[in-house]
């Protein structure tokens, strides 16, 4: 502090590490900003708007949208070493038009002192018209404490003939020097990538848990707020700040990307476990709050003296089930409730999976209703399973559930009538071809393979799979220089798994809400079992993999399980997810950053392939890809080897981002569950907290800081014209950081 004080430590930290900037979500990349300004503010009591440089010197690669974001957090200067050739001082336009200026290192962040330090200099001023030349140095990593030698050499060159005049100053004072130059600097609109293809893939259970970490916080925090503002004196259980900044601190640009070693790895993943248990604690307390509001004494039930069941704890929130919330029972007798609570600003109109907790038994016919007493579609998924001491059933339940809101959903049962068999028993087993099929789309598999080789959209009747596709491939890759994790290999060998190894069907299923078809195949030391589902009303297939993995990379290849669906069409173009947008990029033979989605086009429409937890994508020209497992073997030599639950989407959406986004937010939320009982309350049955059109909503959040805003004599056109003069005086705070 006292250094800082004097100027002889200079804070160049706007973000919580140095993080990835790519495979970062959209919220995150807004929560680095927020919560490291607030802490290096109080912390060294100094202002928020001194902190104005995000340093970055050794992230791989720069998404568009950053001078967007950065400037929003009150960021004007970025340095950086990877990525990008064309220009060392530039100013970097986002797609929206906001601006940093950017210096980017033009030899290495860690060089020592020595004589031939400057001997660029000239040239380097002369092409970019400035007198002005930064050098980083010192002990460490990206440049730090200099060493005694180090000052003594650079006080002894100031004195020599023909030297530029040296300083010794700070980041932010050399930013003000080249902003009286900005006029002479080109002006760059476009992402600084690519650097390090393979940390798109590698150490593939850190991505996971990145990925579900920012989804299941921005989910209970969504949900926190619904009762926040629907519940009266509510209070959050636990702080979400220390749940998000451990999620910050894993995407340090050797965390995230899979670069590090196998303690790295391990931290890591008990780092998120500890994140994710706090959106777990949050969204269920949140969520029985709203459900002990909700005034449901209409509901008619039974007047059976049964004890409350009370079973499922813990039920639901593994790692194969997506670390979803949990869906203990609350009710008892014939007669369930449950709430249906929706994360997202989109109205979803889906088929909803609900756990019954000792409720009915085989052959049982269970009915659902919905607030205002609709009869809803109602399938079994199997009945009589069991969890420590209590059977459960699975039901799906078509229901709508509003933007950032909940619904209620009355289930009821009927029992069991005796069924005799009569006549004769018929076999109906056939190679035919397996057919997936809504009022969306038409699937068509081989039988023999499982490969997919019709699908059409029944929007416009095109068919966009000509050869057979949807398979997944083992990939030999290069090992190229030693640097597995980091690189993704020329291919050395590729093997159509589906094609070339056995493939068993295990079941098939048809029902009035979904449809699917479950087969296992195994490929060298692994096996992999795979569910394909269509529900109603859905644009996609839905592929549940389960990858049992026990492939050893080396010196001489690196093992890799991909997922590949060539198109019955040309795709030159593919729109690809990025934090707070989309970017379009060409056809490219090695895979390109995407958090969580790539689009092709055709006409109006696009084929959407979707994942999880999945960053590592290709559009090769003729279809897309994504690599979801890479056993590269340095720095970590055994990353991959167990199980890994991967949940990808194919299916249709119009090419308009918007509806890109909106498809994709939904596939990632799923609607949350919650069981309740007969009860009085100031609550309907049914509620929006927020509803918002026309734009994107990244989080919904309680404030961090309260706004007071007395609207009682005000109209409406008044109170909107104060919330916008509110926010622009925020703004102008620079206390803003998000969208």
């Amino acid at each position: 502090k006292k250094r800082v004080k004097e100027g002889r430590w200079e804070i160049t930290a706007s973000t919580w590490v140095e993080n990835d900037k790519n495979m970062s979500g959209a919220e995150a990349m807004a929560r680095h900003l927020l919560y490291t300004k607030r802490y290096l503010s109080e912390l060294f009591s100094i202002s928020e708007d001194e902190l104005e440089i995000d340093f970055e010197p050794d992230t791989f690669g720069h998404n568009e949208n950053m001078p967007e974001i950065l400037t929003n957090g009150g960021v004007k200067y970025y340095y950086h070493c990877r990525a990008f050739s064309d220009e060392f001082i530039y100013n970097w336009e986002a797609p929206s038009g906001r601006k940093v200026l950017v210096f980017r290192e033009p030899t290495w962040y860690n060089q020592e002192i020595d004589a031939n330090l400057f001997s660029n200099v000239p040239e380097f001023c002369k092409r970019c018209k400035t007198k002005n030349y930064l050098k980083v140095y010192g002990v460490g990593d990206h440049g730090g404490g200099p060493t005694r030698r180090d000052i003594e050499r650079l006080i002894d060159m100031a004195s020599w003939p023909l030297m530029p005049t040296i300083h010794f100053s700070t980041l932010r004072d050399f930013f003000k020097r080249l902003e009286k130059d900005s006029a002479n600097f080109p002006t760059v609109k476009q992402e600084l990538n690519y650097v390090f293809t393979g940390c798109y893939t590698s150490q593939s259970k850190i991505k996971r848990a990145n990925k579900l970490g920012e989804d299941r916080l921005c989910a209970s925090e969504a949900i926190d707020a619904q009762a926040a503002i629907n519940c009266k004196n509510y209070q959050t259980a636990s702080p979400f700040d220390k749940a998000w900044r451990k999620i910050l601190f894993n995407q340090f640009h050797d965390i995230l990307p899979g670069s590090g070693v196998s303690d790295t790895r391990e931290y890591a993943l008990g780092e998120f476990q500890k994140a994710v248990t706090t959106a777990d604690i949050n969204a269920s307390h949140a969520m029985e709050t709203i459900c002990n509001n909700i005034d449901t004494s209409a509901v008619a039930f039974d007047e059976e003296t049964e004890i409350s069941v009370g079973a499922g704890v813990g039920f639901g929130t593994a790692d194969g089930d997506g670390y979803r919330f949990p869906t203990a029972e609350a009710g008892k007798g014939n007669v369930r409730i449950y709430n249906l609570f929706n994360p997202t600003n989109i109205l979803r109109e889906e088929v909803v999976p609900i756990t019954l907790w000792d409720f009915c038994k085989k052959g049982d016919k269970i009915t659902a209703e919905d607030a205002d007493g609709n009869a809803l579609t109602v399938q079994s998924y199997g009945q009589d399973f069991r969890y420590w001491g209590h059977s459960y059933a699975k039901i799906g339940v078509f229901a709508k559930v509003p933007p950032f809101g909940y619904t209620t959903v009355i289930i009821r049962k009927e029992k069991a009538e005796k069924h005799y068999l009569s006549g004769d028993i018929c076999d109906h087993i056939t190679d035919a071809p397996i057919i997936l099929e809504n009022d969306r789309l038409y699937a068509e598999f081989k039988s023999e393979t499982m490969e997919l080789v019709k699908l059409t959209d029944k929007k416009t009747g095109k068919n966009f799979i000509s050869e057979p596709s949807c398979s997944f491939r083992y990939i030999c890759e290069e090992n190229v220089d030693g640097m597995s994790a980091w690189r993704v290999g020329k291919y050395m060998k590729t093997v159509n798994i589906n094609r070339e190894n056995r493939v068993r069907i295990t079941d098939e299923y048809h029902g009035e809400l979904k449809s699917g078809v479950n087969y296992t195949t195994e490929v060298e030391n692994s096996a992999l079992s795979v569910s394909i589902s269509l529900e109603k009303g859905s644009s996609r297939l839905i592929f549940s993999v389960n990858a049992d993995w026990r492939e050893f990379g080396s010196d001489k290849f690196i093992p890799q399980l991909q997922f590949y669906a060539p198109t019955a069409f040309d795709t030159p173009l593919s729109r690809c997810a990025v934090p707070f947008g989309t970017i379009d990029r060409p056809a490219l033979d090695h895979d390109v950053p995407c958090v969580g989605f790539m689009a092709v086009p055709d006409g109006e429409r696009a084929l959407m392939l979707m994942s999880d937890c999945k960053y590592g994508f290709r559009n090769f020209g003729k279809g897309m890809l994504v690599d979801l497992i890479r056993s590269s073997n340095a720095p970590d030599s055994m990353p991959e080897i167990g199980c890994h639950p991967i949940t990808l989407g194919l299916g249709f959406s119009d090419y308009e981002s918007g509806a890109l986004i909106d498809s994709y937010t939904a596939f990632a939320h799923p609607i949350s569950t919650f069981a309740n009982s007969v009860h009085g309350g100031a609550l309907p049955m049914s509620l929006s907290a927020v509803n918002v059109k026309n734009a994107q909503i990244s989080a919904l959040k309680q404030a961090e800081d309260a706004i007071l805003l007395d609207t009682t004599h005000m109209t409406l056109g008044e109170v909107t014209d104060e919330i916008c003069r509110l926010v622009e005086d925020v703004r102008s705070k620079k206390a803003f950081a998000g969208a």
